[in-house]
């Protein structure tokens, strides 16, 4: 069995001891993903989005996300593709629990809004 490199990054955020292990096939990869990495320090799920974590004092979050045509950036868009942009990100497909929804099938301008909310 070949031998595996291995990295593990700790959450950047204060306190936090969420840890992730990040495996590569070679010394090569590794250094790659490092450099691409640009130095930032990786967070996770609960630190990583903190303003859209649901809490006790925070029940109930609202986002919203517009459709629009993006041209071919060269990078993972393939031209012409439909994104539901929310300002920091742009996706083409949302999914959660029982749900999924394409950008492509509403036209530009419609407004995908989401709620999350818990009862206690």
């Amino acid at each position: 069995m070949p031998k595996k490199y291995s990295y593990m990054s700790q959450c950047g955020h204060p306190g936090c001891r969420e840890a992730k292990v990040y495996k590569f096939n070679t010394i090569r990869e590794q250094k790659e993903w490092g450099e691409g990495f640009g130095g930032l320090e990786w967070r996770c799920d609960r630190h990583h989005r903190m303003l859209d974590a649901l809490s006790p004092a925070k029940r109930k979050v609202i986002i919203e996300g517009v459709v629009r045509t993006v041209e071919d950036s060269g990078y993972i868009v393939r031209h012409h593709e439909k994104v539901f942009d929310f300002g920091d990100s742009q996706i083409s497909t949302v999914h959660g629990q029982g749900f999924t929804i394409y950008a492509d099938d509403f036209p530009d301008g419609a407004i995908l809004k989401l709620t999350a909310e818990i009862s206690l």
